[in-house]
């Protein structure tokens, strides 16, 4: 833990705290800065057992923590000569009965459901494998390269050590095991029948099955023995997609992989093709009048009968009455008078022609001729001429009445 404060407190019991982060393996480093109280941030770094810091500038900051990482770092590198010990059996040991010494190592704490094959002199984890479900694990501490491992490299248990263990982690399936998986009302059903290597019957064995669905999701389901030899397990499954299964059987004495197998369930039902529906098609065809094609090219025979259809024609024609009717009363009912138009009308008059005056014969030998004198037409304006007798009419009228207004 590092502190970094600027110390002013005179509050907080310290040395209790202090000992309860000793007793659970932490240690306290001080960083004093803004010019904080040395004296407190000392006392507390020393019995913390870590190191007290001053931060002159911001800068300073990074560079320390840097400094106390690595120096805390280093006392989980344990460089130093040992030789590993035999402390569980497995797997990844098998037919090594003495290891040799190695050089280093980091410390390191095991889980508490892994096991450690090997382990050094302080019993920290020099070797350890784990299994979680269907995965495995192994975890070596030391190095592969001739820092540490140097009397390792080149030797008959380097090399059956790292294939021993890839072979756990990456477990072959058994053919003594055979999965079978029928889906059926949204359930996958999990049928596992196992067989041990002389023949015999898998009974009593730890039967899981690992399901990825299709988004991905994990789901592990135990297997209950139904059988000599034969697990079953119901597995919910009902989104469309593509499952994995990997079953895996851990006995007495081993683990046994069953093959991964998988299966796929499809859309609903009412998606799947089952074929035309004929019975529903011939009874469409004889309710329409139609008939059922025997062939692709009958489609596109013309021998339909024509099909005649009516169309009432009653609305548009009321809409059309309805738009008109103000303009047929507007028509009727408002008298619009005429502008008058001034007009001329030309009129020709004929000027009827003198009669002719007889001229005195001059001379012998002249003959009397009479003179005419064309006179050409007068073009005068068309103007009515009022009614005389209507004018008459109408002053006597008025006449009448003003007699009558007077004797009154």
């Amino acid at each position: 833990m590092i502190l970094l404060t600027d110390g002013w407190s005179n509050v907080g019991d310290y040395d209790k705290l202090l000992g309860e982060a000793r007793a659970n393996g932490i240690t306290v480093s001080t960083v004093s800065a803004a010019g904080g109280s040395p004296e407190l941030l000392r006392s507390v770094a020393q019995k913390g057992n870590g190191t007290f810091y001053v931060a002159n500038t911001n800068a300073d900051i990074p560079k320390i923590f840097v400094k106390e990482t690595k120096t805390r770092l280093r006392r989980y590198i344990q460089e130093k000569e040992f030789v590993p010990t035999i402390t569980a059996p497995s797997p990844v040991l098998k037919g090594l009965t003495s290891v040799p010494s190695l050089l280093g190592y980091v410390g390191t704490t095991p889980k508490s459901t892994a096991s450690v094959p090997l382990s050094s002199a302080e019993r920290d984890p020099v070797l350890a494998q784990w299994q979680y479900g269907l995965g495995r694990s192994v975890a070596w501490t030391s190095d592969a390269k001739a820092r540490w491992s140097q009397n390792w490299i080149g030797t008959q248990e380097y090399a059956r050590l790292w294939s021993q263990s890839v072979g756990w982690v990456l477990a072959r399936p058994s053919e003594n095991v055979q999965v079978q998986i029928a889906h059926a009302n949204g359930e996958a059903v999990v049928e596992v029948d196992a067989l041990r290597p002389d023949g015999a019957y898998l009974n009593g064995a730890r039967a899981i099955v690992g399901i990825v669905s299709p988004n991905g999701k994990v789901t592990e389901t135990p297997l209950a023995q139904t059988a000599p030899g034969r697990y079953e397990a119901k597995v919910p499954a009902s989104e469309p997609g593509s499952y994995i299964t990997s079953v895996s059987l851990a006995g007495a004495a081993q683990v046994t992989q069953a093959p991964t197998t998988g299966f796929a369930v499809g859309y609903s039902p009412e998606y799947r093709a089952l074929g035309p529906n004929k019975a529903a098609l011939a009874n469409v065809a004889r309710i329409t009048g139609g008939r059922e094609i025997g062939s692709p090219e009958e489609a596109w025979s013309h021998d339909l009968a024509a099909v005649l259809s009516t169309r009432s024609l009653t609305w548009p024609l009321m809409l059309i009455a309805l738009l008109l009717l103000p303009i047929e009363v507007a028509v009727r009912r408002l008298k619009l008078g005429t502008l008058p138009v001034p007009m001329t009308i030309p009129r020709h008059r004929s000027i009827p022609t003198q009669a002719p005056t007889p001229v005195t014969p001059r001379a012998s030998g002249e003959t009397a001729r009479s003179t005419v004198t064309e006179v050409p037409p007068v073009t005068e304006p068309l103007t009515p001429t009022p009614d005389k007798t209507q004018e008459d009419d109408a002053l006597a009228r008025l006449r009448s009445a003003k007699r009558r207004a007077g004797k009154r």
